[in-house]
């Protein structure tokens, strides 16, 4: 790429061969985001209001703040597909950059 500019070097050779470990650094973070229960409850009960909640801590307050069932029941369900499909992508990832040579 003689003459390219630092931002045409930067987007020709530099992200592409740094998109996978991109990619499994952004899925382990959106996996990581259903695992912050503990933390965000500790630290501000997802408060105020709904302000810092995730939908772990939606769906604890929910269920027992608000005594519902039915809602926190689906809405863990369609959680769990959610997670279910992310790790499936990363496995794909992973197993994609095994393959390569």
């Amino acid at each position: 790429m003689d003459g390219a500019g630092p931002l045409r070097g930067y987007l020709g050779i530099t992200l592409p061969l740094l998109r996978p470990a991109l990619v499994v650094a952004a899925i382990i973070n959106v996996i990581n985001v259903f695992n912050s229960f503990p933390i965000i409850w500790a630290m501000t009960g997802g408060g105020p209001g709904f302000a810092t909640d995730t939908p772990t801590t939606y769906l604890y307050k929910l269920a027992f703040d608000n005594q519902s069932v039915g809602e926190p029941a689906a809405m863990a369900v369609v959680n769990f597909g959610l997670i279910l499909a992310v790790v499936l992508v990363y496995l794909r990832v992973v197993r994609r950059q095994e393959d390569t040579p």
